[in-house]
């Protein structure tokens, strides 16, 4: 099996399930953020991000995207895995 194989799986599994719970550092502290997959439209594509409503550092969101390969938003703004673009997760959910 290969890392995408695995990675696409995971970004699968995590949609029917209806989210993820992740560790996050916020502010200096530890907390738990749920993240749940969400519906956005680009152009005539639907894709599927995982959104939160807390206030996550860009950074953190990008290590998150990376790990589970799925884009993420936050009140933030919107992060993608690295090398990756909505058009990638059109077929996710």
């Amino acid at each position: 099996m290969t890392g995408v194989f695995l990675a696409t799986n995971l970004a699968a599994e995590i949609v029917k399930k209806g989210g993820i719970e992740v560790r996050v550092k916020i502010s200096g502290i530890f907390q738990r953020v749920f993240l749940k997959p969400v519906k956005r439209k680009y152009g005539s594509f639907e894709y599927t991000t995982l959104y939160t409503d807390k206030l996550v550092s860009i950074s953190d969101l990008e290590k998150i995207a990376n790990e589970i390969m799925l884009p993420i938003e936050s009140p933030n703004g919107r992060v993608f895995p690295k090398g990756k673009s909505a058009l990638d997760f059109t077929n996710i959910g």
